[in-house]
């Protein structure tokens, strides 16, 4: 990987979605080059190389400020995106989800069965 592109001129287009350089936003955001020698080698607007798994992952709750230690881990915990004041997605953890708008985490137990139902097929006490 050479970079993100602040150090070359600015790519024609990416190599993943075949759009010119200014439709993926490169001036705005950035790219990712990859030398021939590496897996998927070109030049990726971020967008690309984000769906490619090409940049590494790293989030931080912009509510708390927490980080979550990998992609998995955040997915398994309940880590959700919400837009901004500005429209942009940001990463919320589980516990500032559920405090600030009110969706509880996945359950831990892994069984299957849905927060809030019960196996015998009634919900809340009401049946289904």
């Amino acid at each position: 990987m050479r970079g993100w592109g602040a150090d070359m001129g600015m790519p024609e287009s990416c190599d993943c979605c075949g759009r010119d350089a200014e439709d993926c936003g490169m001036a705005e955001s950035g790219w990712l080059t990859r030398d021939e020698s590496a897996e998927l080698a070109g030049t990726y607007c971020l967008a690309c190389a984000a769906l490619l798994r090409l940049v590494l992952w790293s989030e931080v709750c912009f509510h708390c400020g927490v980080a979550a230690a990998s992609e998995t881990e955040a997915e398994r915990d309940g880590w959700r995106y919400f837009a901004d004041g500005w429209g942009e997605l940001v990463p919320f953890c589980a516990v500032c989800v559920a405090s600030e708008f009110g969706i509880a985490p996945p359950r831990a137990d892994g069984d299957g069965i849905r927060a809030g139902s019960e196996p015998d097929g009634k919900e809340n006490g009401a049946e289904l």
